[in-house]
């Protein structure tokens, strides 16, 4: 059970927490720090306009930006597929209309709620002409239900259909043109994150610094997709993606443009013309509390160090979604390899990233149990391992029962962005099968949750020498 709970987790070098080993105890670590309160409204109250904060990456790649409409047990969701990776230039909108029901509390996914839905028609709107001729292809091979139509630009026509009054002569369904699913909707969750407010010049937060609440921030957290196009029509999801926010979200500017648009008036957002060069060395780490799939929730950071080939990091893996009760950490090092500018994502970057050096920390009764009764010693010594106690298992090649190897090398993709007053590193998203990015074949088209940049100061205020 454990390889198959905790494999897609691990090895994604995007790790966790509070570091064991660095940096050292004359050092003092300042993250961009908000002040987030968070409360979890149960059960969720999603009632409204929600829309993308930003332009959203899917793998595939997919780029695209939502605007979803839920009144009372109804939905109307907007989705808007793009050419390039800033959402400038549109390429077709999705429209799908249904009805939706929460359920219960979720038994896998603390924190979140299990939901059903029903989809009543779904439509596609191409905005490009060379689309819309690709499109008229793939429906003269794939689905018999629209033979002898001519697509054109910025006109609706119906892929799904399946009418709330049971009419079985009319049911059709075409979405597998586009692998579309919506089974994001079987799981969602709504947070409320109350803000302190603090000089966005200076987004390191000074305990004297005197602040007061804003009002709260809306989030809805819907399921995640497979990696895989082929299995998302099948996969129910176990985490989150992208959360939405209110469309009239004040600090938003991209909510409200999105929240004004329509089928036949798709949202172009503006291009970042500001970016500034930024660099990978430093100290990087996660904003909050992540889920991970299976109900695991972690913390991450990562350490490059300024000599430009060495990494390390760790991963805290919790067993709540508030990342109090922690289950498991995991310590790496080794090097990695800058190979060159992504072909498939602007602004991203291809990296091969070497693990050599790996130790594992228990820090409950049931992990350090469960890894005291590992077969064949491959994973550390039997009988040794003892809750919040190191133990390298390099030896044993990795840890078997967590999924676990080393050394190891994988191709990972990586992007650094500029967001408000804050660099953020995006590291290249896990396969949700849990295989191992072991070529370039295999390489990450999306993203996992952006981790930010923190200063590292010494005691004396001067930065460390890496």
């Amino acid at each position: 059970m454990w390889r198959n709970f905790l494999s897609s987790l691990f090895l994604a070098y995007s790790v966790a927490g509070t570091f064991d080993k660095f940096p050292s105890k004359d050092t003092k670590i300042k993250c961009p720090a908000t002040n987030e309160e968070t409360e979890r409204l149960h059960p969720p109250k999603f009632r409204g306009i929600w829309t993308s904060s930003r332009c959203e990456i899917r793998p595939g790649p997919e780029f695209l930006v939502r605007k979803y409409i839920f009144r009372r047990k109804k939905f109307k969701l907007h989705q808007f597929y793009y050419f390039d990776a800033q959402c400038t230039r549109p390429k077709y909108g999705i429209t799908a209309e249904g009805s939706i029901k929460v359920q219960q509390m979720s038994w896998v996914v603390r924190g979140g709620a299990e939901s059903v839905y029903r989809l009543y028609n779904v439509t596609i709107n191409p905005y490009n002409k060379h689309f819309a001729r690709k499109l008229s292809k793939r429906i003269k091979m794939y689905c018999k239900s629209l033979h002898g139509i001519t697509v054109k630009r910025y006109r609706k026509y119906k892929i799904f259909n399946f009418p709330r009054k049971f009419q079985k002569s009319k049911d059709f369904d075409c979405t597998g043109l586009l692998s579309l699913s919506f089974h994001e909707l079987q799981l969602l969750k709504v947070e409320l994150k109350k803000t302190t407010n603090f000089n966005k010049h200076n987004s390191y937060l000074n305990d004297n610094t005197i602040s007061r609440y804003q009002k709260p921030t809306r989030l809805l957290y819907l399921g995640n997709i497979h990696t895989d196009i082929k299995q998302r029509s099948t996969y129910r999801p176990y985490s989150y993606q992208t959360p939405l926010k209110k469309g009239n979200t004040r600090d938003c500017k991209i909510c409200r443009k999105i929240k004004k648009s329509n089928e036949f008036k798709p949202p172009r957002l503006d291009k970042n013309r500001n970016q500034k060069r930024t660099f990978i060395d430093g100290y990087w780490s996660s904003k909050g509390c992540e889920t991970r799939s299976y109900g695991q929730f972690l913390k991450r950071s990562l350490l490059f160090h300024a000599n430009g080939v060495s990494w390390e990091g760790i991963y805290n893996f919790y067993r709540d979604p508030d990342c109090n009760h922690g289950s498991l950490s995991v310590h790496v090092s080794g090097g990695y390899l800058k190979e060159r500018e992504s072909r498939i994502i602007a602004g991203a970057s291809d990296y091969k990233f070497n693990l050599t050096q790996m130790s594992v920390i228990p820090r409950d009764y049931f992990t350090t149990d469960t890894l005291n009764h590992a077969r064949n010693n491959s994973c550390g010594i039997i009988g040794t391992w003892e809750i919040d106690s190191a133990q390298s298992v390099v030896r044993t090649k990795g840890c078997d029962i967590l999924g676990l190897h080393v050394p190891t090398t994988e191709f990972e993709i990586i992007k650094l962005e500029q967001r408000q007053v804050d660099d953020v590193l995006l590291v290249g998203e896990r396969p949700t099968d849990g295989k191992s990015l072991s070529g370039p074949s295999t390489r990450p088209t999306s993203f996992q949750p952006p981790l930010v940049r923190c200063m590292i100061e010494r005691n004396n205020n001067e930065l460390p020498d890496f």
